[in-house]
């Protein structure tokens, strides 16, 4: 304490050692206590603190100039998408495996059996094969041809359902048989009766066949990387 009453009486700036804190008079340049060699440059008296940061007043200067963005918008939340899986709907092939196939089999028995006993004529067969007796012929001949198609049906449903390649294409020709099937007897019957056969019901069916193929045809043949077995 005495010594550094006289030291500032003599106008001498003290110094503090970094190492262990001894106190020193300004300019020494080693330690009297420890011996650590002292920075000039940098007294050890002085707040290193204080050096970093500077005047205290500095940052309030410093925030001060600095001027207000009044346009800053925050960013916006990101948008997440659904990614696209790449894989195409199978619902109609689901219904064409699970309901159409089989109806179109029912159908076609219950149809090839009429036409053949000739009930389509409603008990009035034997009249009409007494009349026309080739249309006789011609019955038994159709109805064996639906009854090949309602097999031919059952065929294609297990080929579309085990993915074979060649079950689009062969229900494709399902489809067209049916149709073609109608279009035969229709002109056959008109051939042989001299009447129309071609009513509002035969139409609707040829016509409806051939949109089935080419919907189908477009349906498959978009998801043919599926049928590969």
């Amino acid at each position: 304490m005495n010594n550094k009453i006289l030291s500032e009486l003599k106008g001498e700036k003290l110094m503090y050692c970094n190492n262990c804190g001894t106190q020193m008079a300004d300019g020494a340049k080693f330690c009297p206590k420890c011996g650590i060699k002292m920075d000039i440059q940098n007294p050890a008296n002085q707040n290193p603190v204080n050096q970093s940061m500077g005047s205290p007043n500095m940052g309030n200067q410093n925030m001060g100039n600095q001027i207000p963005n009044n346009n800053y918008q925050p960013n916006p939340a990101p948008v997440y998408y659904a990614a696209d899986s790449g894989e195409l709907p199978m619902r109609w092939y689901k219904f064409v495996i699970w309901v159409q196939l089989f109806l179109n089999a029912l159908l076609s028995i219950v149809s090839g059996i009429m036409t053949m006993t000739g009930a389509h004529y409603q008990g009035q067969a034997t009249v009409v094969y007494m009349v026309y007796g080739s249309l006789k012929g011609l019955d038994i001949v159709i109805g064996i041809m639906m009854l090949v198609l309602a097999g031919g049906a059952i065929w294609v449903r297990q080929m579309l359902s085990k993915f074979q390649k060649m079950g689009p294409t062969a229900y494709v020709i399902l489809l067209a048989s049916n149709g073609v099937v109608n279009l035969i007897y229709a002109i056959m019957v008109s051939a042989i009766t001299r009447v129309n056969a071609f009513s509002t019901t035969v139409i609707s069916q040829i016509v409806a066949s051939i949109a089935l193929c080419i919907c189908n045809y477009i349906y498959f043949n978009k998801r043919k990387s599926m049928f590969v077995n």
